[in-house]
């Protein structure tokens, strides 16, 4: 869809498709219980009040060739790693597969 909406709608700036289900994330003995929004690299673009607390959104190439990576909420952060903690370059497992963490969106609020 997201390659249709791409290629026949005019006007349209930015798509990201996606799939958003709820999942288990682990990191070392903590767990968290969250919504996973998997995206394409546009998603920033569209989501412009977004601002990082750490680190970045997953690159172009990471998401071309497949790299497991991750970006993650403040409130996910800080359940896993804990308060005012830089998690990049860290492990989450999501589905029992090894993500690395390479960005913190801040919280909107």
């Amino acid at each position: 869809d997201a390659a249709a909406i791409r290629a026949e709608v005019s006007g349209v700036q930015y798509v990201s498709a996606g799939v958003h289900e709820s999942a288990r994330v682990v990191a070392g003995d903590r767990r968290w219980f969250t919504r996973l929004h998997g995206a394409e690299t546009d998603l920033p673009r569209i989501r412009r009040s977004w601002t990082w607390k750490y680190g970045r959104f997953f690159s172009e190439g990471e998401f071309e060739d497949s790299v497991q990576v991750a970006v993650l909420g403040t409130v996910a952060s800080e359940r896993l790693f804990g308060a005012n903690t830089d998690p990049r370059g860290r492990e989450v497992r999501i589905w029992n597969q090894p993500f690395e963490v390479v960005g913190v969106v801040a919280s909107t609020n």
